[in-house]
C-alpha cells in the first residue's frame, strides 16, 4: 500500500472488526497515525460496541479529543443493547 489515509485504515479496522476479530482491530488502530485518529477513533469506537466490547469502547471513548452528538448517541445506545444501562451513570 503506497498511502495509507483514514479511508484505508478504518477499513481494515471495520472489516476486521466485523468478522469479530477485535484484537487485529484494535492492533491496527495502535498503528493509526496521531494525526489521524480523531477519524480513526470513531471507526474503532463502532466496532468495539458493535461487538459488544463496551470496556474498550468506554476506553475509545475516553480517548477521544472531540465528543460530538453522534458519538455520545453511539456509546448510549451500545450500553443499552448490552443491557447495562447503570455502567452509563460515569458518563
Amino acid at each position: 500500500m503506497i498511502e495509507r489515509t483514514t479511508v484505508t485504515w478504518s477499513q481494515m479496522i471495520d472489516g476486521f472488526s466485523r468478522i469479530g476479530d477485535v484484537a487485529t482491530a484494535g492492533g491496527f488502530f495502535d498503528r493509526v497515525p496521531l494525526e489521524l485518529k480523531n477519524v480513526v477513533t470513531w471507526t474503532v469506537m463502532v466496532a468495539y460496541t458493535s461487538n459488544g466490547e463496551m470496556e474498550e469502547a468506554k476506553k475509545v471513548f475516553e480517548e477521544m479529543e472531540q465528543r460530538n452528538c453522534f458519538v455520545w448517541s453511539y456509546i448510549i445506545c451500545g450500553y443499552f443493547k448490552k443491557g447495562n444501562m447503570k455502567r452509563l451513570k460515569p458518563f
